[in-house]
């Protein structure tokens, strides 16, 4: 009786972490642009990346970046779903992302796959043709 008490404790605690564990990133806010925020991203791309290692599978785990206004010069690479990206004070101004390469030219910051590096621009050794264009895409509530 004893050892079948232990049992069922042990189980619950295993439970109870699972669920805990499985929970805490769910319906998870990460922020950009707000220094005094737990969870927060210098760049747009680390909160994306920090985003994935969250791992969303369903709308009930959608990750919720809030990025600050301001302007954000960045190529930003998605290929995590269920992110979205909002921009929670408006009236203080637009949260723009944006990023321009024209198609068919050579940049020394292109890396060989046609996307920006960072650690190019320092050498500027080689350029490489821009793989994917540019955009601009604001952020609204």
């Amino acid at each position: 009786m004893i050892l079948i008490f232990f049992i069922h404790i042990k189980m619950i605690k295993i439970l109870l972490a699972i669920f805990l564990i499985s929970n805490a990133f769910a319906g998870s806010d990460l922020y950009v642009g707000y220094s005094g925020k737990s969870n927060n991203f210098n760049t747009v791309q680390q909160a994306v990346d920090n985003a994935a290692k969250i791992n969303p599978s369903s709308e009930s785990d959608r990750v919720t970046i809030h990025i600050a206004p301001g302007t954000y010069r960045e190529q930003v690479m998605i290929q995590t779903p269920y992110i979205t990206f909002v921009n929670d004070e408006p009236s203080k101004g637009d949260a723009l992302i944006t990023w321009y390469y024209g198609i068919g030219y050579k940049y020394y910051s292109a890396s060989e796959k046609g996307y920006y590096d960072a650690n190019l621009v320092q050498a500027k050794s080689s350029k490489y043709r821009a793989a994917r264009w540019g955009a601009s895409s604001p952020c609204y509530v």
